[in-house]
């Protein structure tokens, strides 16, 4: 069976049905130095306009578990799973497997040719949030997600928020971000790999950028003027839209090979 795809009606039905309260997403990226894997745990609250009434969430990943407010759900094979008999207050709860990380949808598990450091990106525009971890995956649906992130430990991890605390695991270090603003799912993004990074401060922002580690010294090279057409976008962007960018700290990555 085929991923469906979200139609106008279904959005339009889902929107005035839910409103989603937050995402707390569980990612766990450790077996990506020697295996394909990203697992996920993506738990979601969100109330319903309608108690009793249906929907479905979104998730084209595989899904090993789910339960919606304790009870087993099962997933239809077309990137759905049911949910029915909704409460006033829900909590789901989706174990997930993303496993065509080299040419699949949503997460890229990326090697880097010149020395063989792994690294692995996310990209979400459409609709591909869904490949990765359950969600309500569109746009009118905005909630604050916070991620947890478990990778190896000479990776550094970048999410949508600064300042996450680190912890220091047996073989690993679990990454644990502070809530974003409310975010589109397509807006979210998780960074990993063993990054090359410089940091500065412009314009009361902390701006960050990253890189390959064999790309190092072209991003020493090109850092000033980086930092320079950043700070001044966001000062543009800041007055076209009159609405400065709301977070502090801000990043850019530069991974594909």
């Amino acid at each position: 069976m085929g991923i469906r795809s979200l139609t106008r009606t279904e959005a339009e039905r889902r929107a005035a049905l839910l409103t989603v309260e937050r995402y707390d997403v569980d990612i766990d990226l450790t077996a990506l130095p020697d295996g394909p894997d990203v697992r996920c745990v993506s738990t979601v609250t969100f109330t319903c306009h309608e108690p009793g009434a249906e929907t479905f969430v979104d998730c084209a990943a595989q899904v090993r578990s789910a339960t919606l407010n304790g009870t087993a759900l099962t997933p239809t094979g077309d990137g759905r799973i049911p949910l029915t008999a909704l409460a006033e207050h829900n909590v789901l709860r989706v174990e997930s497997v993303q496993a065509d990380t080299a040419t699949g949808e949503g997460v890229h598990k990326a090697i880097d040719p010149a020395d063989g450091e792994v690294y692995v990106w996310m990209s979400f525009e459409p609709d591909e949030a869904r490949f990765v971890w359950a969600c309500f995956d569109q746009p009118d649906l905005k909630a604050p997600h916070a991620f947890t992130v478990t990778a190896p430990p000479a990776w550094t991890v970048t999410s949508n928020s600064g300042d996450p605390r680190v912890e220091e695991l047996d073989s690993a270090r679990r990454w644990t971000f502070p809530d974003t603003p409310p975010l589109s799912t397509y807006n979210t993004v998780v960074n990993a790999g063993p990054f090359h990074e410089i940091r500065r401060e412009a314009d009361d922002h902390d701006l960050g950028l990253y890189a390959r580690r064999s790309l190092a010294p072209i991003l020493d090279r090109d850092a000033d003027e980086i930092f320079t057409l950043t700070s001044q976008g966001l000062a543009f962007f800041g007055e076209a839209f009159a609405m400065p960018f709301p977070q502090r700290k801000y990043d850019q990555v530069f991974v594909r090979t």
